[in-house]
């Protein structure tokens, strides 16, 4: 009930004036300072005149926020500017007359439970009879990226990195309405234990602190389902399950001569970017950075490849943000409204627009905008959006009722209400300058 009288009360306050608030900058700060429950919060907006090339609002344009998942767009910058056409899957070097030697590149499709590509894993089959070794001389990652929260180990959304994911390291687990359930990779059902001491209503699966051991307790399933649990990822763990697929031998070494060798690709660069931004799958993003730092170095270094692309291709922005990882995950994070602004005017300026605006989330249509700007012909909002713990934040193109082109960012931090009221009151915002302008 409270959430709701606090929607009902910041829409009331858009609802019982005009859209004059949104004519310039000044009009704007006037009525955000007028709502009450934006005082003890932090919000910063840019909204871009692509048709007139100039800002027509900007209020805290050039503080700095916790970004969340809209940090996935400087990802999908970097990818753009670093990676081809394709993922590149592996790197491999044939040595003597029967050793091929691979390394892993980053690229998270390998065996992974939603993305069908099969090059890689027809190369190693085809290789089965020589002897093979991974090599991870090229691995500089780090499990989990600077400034995440450890306690989300078992969650989906924090999938561990590496130099060679494997079904995306996570197991699927699926359960039906008979209470039956299957994990996927099969071979890692021996980690499944039975305990009935955990509290539940329905069903619940949870994940040990460092262990791959996946207790579990099912009193009742209303439809089937499907949860994705990281692994603990091991070098043991990952020989293994590629040893149970491939049905050939993997072993590690140290073997750390690059040269000489070549690669294999993938899958289509544009789809993963795709599967990246409209979801907002914090792995897929990890990775890119990843594969975005072994084509610029032979190396797997999230830290140096930030650095790379702030300090040699992102000149477009006025002021550098604290980037930290390719997720967003991490607070550590900080970017203003305006970097959002000048990243994506960048893009809508270099990129064909099908192209672009197909990767986003599309307002009333698809990813984590589906259910938001509904009920108009046409999408009228392409974009991305970010949200953590009293954090939510939007960032695209606003198609505006007389066609315009407008590029905004909107950022709401520290917050204490629910994220859903937030939201509301943003969407209004957003949908008052599409009948304005």
């Amino acid at each position: 009930m409270k959430n709701l009288f606090l929607i009902i009360v910041l829409v009331s306050l858009f609802s019982c004036s005009s859209t004059s608030y949104l004519k310039n900058s000044r009009a704007f700060n006037k009525k955000i300072k007028s709502i009450p429950e934006f005082d003890n919060s932090f919000t910063g907006v840019a909204v871009f005149n692509t048709s007139k090339n100039k800002y027509l609002i900007e209020h805290n344009a050039d503080k700095f926020f916790t970004p969340a998942s809209c940090t996935k767009l400087y990802t999908y910058f970097t990818g753009l500017m670093v990676l081809s056409d394709s993922l590149p899957g592996l790197r491999y070097k044939t040595v003597g007359k029967d050793s091929l030697i691979i390394w892993g590149t980053g690229d998270p499709t390998l065996l992974h439970h939603f993305i069908k590509t099969s090059k890689v894993v027809n190369f190693l089959k085809s290789n089965n009879k020589r002897k093979i070794y991974l090599s991870k001389s090229n691995d500089q990652t780090s499990f989990f990226g600077s400034g995440w929260a450890w306690d989300d180990y078992s969650d989906y959304y924090s999938a561990e990195n590496n130099s060679l994911p494997v079904y995306g390291n996570v197991n699927l687990v699926s359960v039906d309405t008979s209470g039956a359930f299957g994990i996927k990779p099969a071979s890692n059902s021996k980690y499944l234990m039975q305990d009935t001491s955990i509290s539940t209503k329905k069903y619940r699966f949870k994940r040990e602190f460092r262990s791959n051991k996946i207790n579990y307790n099912i009193k009742k399933v209303d439809k089937n389902k499907e949860k994705e649990i990281p692994f603990l990822l091991t070098d043991n763990l990952v020989l293994g399950l590629l040893k149970d697929t491939l049905k050939t031998n993997i072993e590690l070494t140290n073997y750390s001569d690059l040269s000489g060798s070549k690669k294999i690709y993938s899958y289509p660069s544009d789809s993963l970017y795709t599967k990246m931004l409209k979801p907002s799958d914090n792995f897929l993003a990890e990775q890119i950075i990843l594969m975005a730092s072994d084509v610029l170095f032979d190396t797997l270094n999230t830290r140096r490849t930030i650095r790379y692309v702030q300090d040699s291709l992102l000149s477009i922005l006025s002021v550098h943000p604290r980037w930290v990882d390719g997720s967003g995950l991490s607070r550590y994070n900080l970017f203003t409204p305006r970097s959002y602004v000048e990243l994506l005017t960048y893009l809508h300026r270099n990129i064909k627009k099908e192209r672009l605006f197909n990767s986003l989330a599309i307002g009333g249509s698809d990813g984590t905008l589906k259910k938001r700007f509904t009920g108009y012909k046409s999408p009228i909002f392409y974009g991305k959006t970010g949200t953590l713990s009293n954090n939510h934040n939007l960032s695209g193109y606003l198609i505006t009722k007389k066609g315009n082109v407008f590029i905004l960012s909107f950022m709401m931090n520290h917050y204490q209400h629910s994220s859903s009221a937030m939201r509301k009151i943003m969407d209004r915002i957003v949908t008052d300058l599409y009948e304005r302008y």
